[in-house]
């Protein structure tokens, strides 16, 4: 069982400590961060309090070690290097698919949260940084199609942000190639109005 594995002299393995976050991340998505107490916590895990706090350390210590788990996951998606955007965005569906809980922590909490939101705004700066990448240039090597070009990466990269966290919330999961076609549309369109192809899309 949870209890009996975690009770184990050897808890503090990476194996154990991620059937803790992951027991957390459920318990904290649901009433939201704030209304959630540690003691919640070790009572949805069938653990005593002890072992849960030996293991998992500090609310601030569990909270981050959650949010930098779902972080990394979508940090190692953005380093491939993966040619068709519609491709990049069902590999991002597919961490929070299986990281359901985590994933809405991070991408509907996090957003408004001074406290906790430094992964979610270590993942919004890398993905600043692909997207001005990707922007299509002109033989002068200037940015085509749009004017201000921080303030279209950072609502392009809100946008993909944003949707993929209403997505989850409110959307079911054999729709999610209608969303990834939809998406690489509009993130097309944003990048430059004059090339839209919703079956490749760019990256």
């Amino acid at each position: 069982s949870t209890n009996k594995k975690l009770a184990e002299p050897h808890f503090r393995n990476p194996q154990a400590l991620a059937v803790v976050d992951g027991a957390a991340a459920r318990v904290i998505a649901r009433p939201g961060l704030r209304s959630t107490t540690m003691d919640d916590i070790p009572v949805s895990l069938g653990m005593t309090k002890i072992v849960f706090y030996i293991t998992s350390g500090s609310k601030d210590k569990l909270i981050e070690s959650i949010l930098e788990g779902v972080t990394n996951l979508f940090l190692h998606v953005d380093a491939l290097q993966i040619e068709k955007y519609g491709d990049r965005l069902n590999r991002y569906l597919g961490i929070s698919r299986h990281h359901e809980d985590s994933a809405r922590i991070l991408l509907l909490q996090m957003p408004y949260d001074e406290k906790y939101k430094k992964q979610f705004k270590k993942l919004s700066r890398q993905l600043n940084k692909r997207t001005k990448r990707g922007l299509k240039k002109d033989k002068n090597g200037q940015t085509q199609g749009v004017i201000d070009v921080k303030s279209i990466n950072e609502s392009i990269v809100s946008f993909v942000l944003n949707s993929i966290s209403r997505w989850l919330k409110n959307r079911k999961r054999n729709q999610d190639e209608e969303f990834v076609q939809w998406m690489s549309a509009s993130r097309a369109a944003t990048e430059n109005p004059t090339t839209v192809d919703i079956n490749n899309g760019s990256q």
